[in-house]
């Protein structure tokens, strides 16, 4: 495993390393001062919290991290199931579907 922190100044870093070293996981850390400077920046409402956190985690996933240490975990995990969900039809938002019973012929 290769580790890159702090991930969101270092998305070269983390793609040149992925590049030369693609046998080993590479993990970014996603620093407690990234995470302060968005939340300041919220709180101050100069941009959305929501947008700005999913943007920063897949501008990190698509220069190379396997997998993303951050304080947003939480937070990210519940706006990107809100967001899977729906985009789903009802009926694939079920864990499990149970199959239809089918009726033998004999019995229609």
């Amino acid at each position: 495993m290769i580790m890159v922190k702090p991930a969101l100044s270092y998305l070269d870093v983390i793609q040149r390393v992925h590049e030369t070293h693609p046998e080993f996981p590479m993990v970014a850390y996603n620093v407690s001062g990234e995470y302060a400077m968005v939340k300041a920046a919220t709180m101050n409402n100069w941009l959305d919290e929501r947008a700005t956190v999913l943007e920063i985690l897949t501008g990190i996933k698509r220069a190379g991290a396997d997998l993303i240490i951050t304080y947003h975990a939480k937070d990210a995990a519940r706006w990107i199931d809100e967001k899977q969900m729906a985009a789903q039809t009802p009926n694939q938002s079920l864990l499990f579907e149970l199959p239809n019973p089918s009726i033998p012929k004999s019995h229609k």
